[in-house]
């Protein structure tokens, strides 16, 4: 029998900016099509510390996460968009 896998999303996780951050960080990624972003901020322990979720649009996009209320530190920032997962480090300052 043939099995049709269904390709992941073409969306892409580009960049944090600036890494190390201090008051808040740009979150850049593209996207094929319209829909639902989510980011998470997870401590050292795995712990969520912050979420956002933001509408997408098929094209490069920029979203802006506010990091006042977070102490200094080593942070994940997990992003997600559908079947989409990506997580990269995060450092506050």
């Amino acid at each position: 029998s043939i099995q049709i896998l269904r390709e992941a999303p073409s969306t892409a996780l580009i960049s944090l900016f600036p890494n190390p951050a201090k008051s808040e960080v740009e979150l850049y990624f593209s996207s094929e099509e319209d829909g639902t972003a989510y980011a998470e901020i997870l401590d050292i322990k795995g712990r969520r510390v912050m979420s956002k979720a933001f509408k997408t649009a098929p094209g490069e996009q920029k979203e802006k996460i506010r990091l006042d209320d977070l102490a200094a530190g080593i942070y994940a920032i997990k992003f997600q968009m559908g079947s989409y997962v990506k997580v990269q480090k995060l450092i506050k300052q």
